[in-house]
């Protein structure tokens, strides 16, 4: 069964991202998003994906050549809000768990319990992509950098400012715990966060262990409306798309193998 938020992620993606885009990956894991995200912006779009974890990288990497796919630029570096460091990330040492997170808040908390092993990652900031991009329109970007999405946004700003696109990010709140500053740094810059598993506009100090935001500037807010009666209700003739992509995904990686 599928989480409704995962259809939304899907049903953004489709709406949003055209033909000839650019879209960054910031967290790809396996690199599931990345190849939509691929198939969507075609062979003259780019996709800019980022995975530190040395295992999920690798498994990308393969993932890529297997498919002969020419429009994903995968980088091993963590995204944080300066560029050039060396941190420290903690990470799942067995193959059958790639979780990893470079916040130190994270480091023993119970999201990542276990015997786990530290290793040193260089850093990237998005900024940094402002010429990369050039000719493509950054039409999304994906956050999933288990807890380290406000760095990650402080090193976006002059992107996320200059092309306003749709913003997914991984959120969780919990109180004298781990706060979360990115729904005040989004609206700071303009920007308005929504959950994706009740598509409720939310404000700053929102309080949820663990869901997903979109963040739509509000120069896009009215286009944004007109969408969301779609997003919230997931009607049928919607699904039929996500599920088409979902098995053409599919079908794609079978005939890869």
């Amino acid at each position: 069964m599928f989480e409704k938020k995962e259809l939304r992620k899907y049903a953004l993606a489709l709406r949003y991202i055209q033909p000839g885009d650019a879209v960054i990956d910031a967290g790809a894991f396996e690199g599931y998003y990345s190849f939509l995200y691929s198939k969507l912006v075609g062979p003259n779009g780019k996709i800019f994906a980022f995975e530190p974890q040395p295992r999920a990288f690798e498994l990308i990497s393969q993932e890529i050549r297997k498919r002969h796919t020419t429009n994903i630029v995968l980088s091993p570096c963590a995204v944080s809000s300066v560029p050039n460091r060396r941190i420290s990330m903690k990470i799942y040492p067995h193959e059958a768990n790639l979780g990893c997170t470079v916040e130190q808040s994270l480091m023993d908390a119970e999201r990542m319990p276990g015997h786990t092993a530290l290793i040193d990652v260089q850093t990237e900031a998005l900024d940094q992509l402002m010429d990369s991009l050039n000719p493509h329109p950054l039409s999304l970007i994906k956050i999933d950098t288990e807890g380290h999405e406000d760095q990650v946004l402080m090193g976006a700003q002059k992107l996320l400012q200059s092309f306003r696109p749709i913003v997914i990010m991984e959120y969780g709140f919990i109180p004298n715990k781990f706060e979360s500053n990115m729904i005040e740094i989004m609206g700071n810059m303009g920007f308005d966060c929504f959950d994706l598993t009740t598509m409720e506009q939310v404000s700053p100090g929102y309080i949820s262990a663990h869901t997903d935001l979109v963040a739509l500037h509000r120069g896009r807010m009215e286009e944004f409306q007109r969408f969301l009666p779609q997003l919230r209700s997931l009607p049928y003739p919607l699904l039929l798309k996500i599920f088409a992509c979902k098995a053409r995904l599919k079908a794609s990686k079978m005939l890869n193998q």
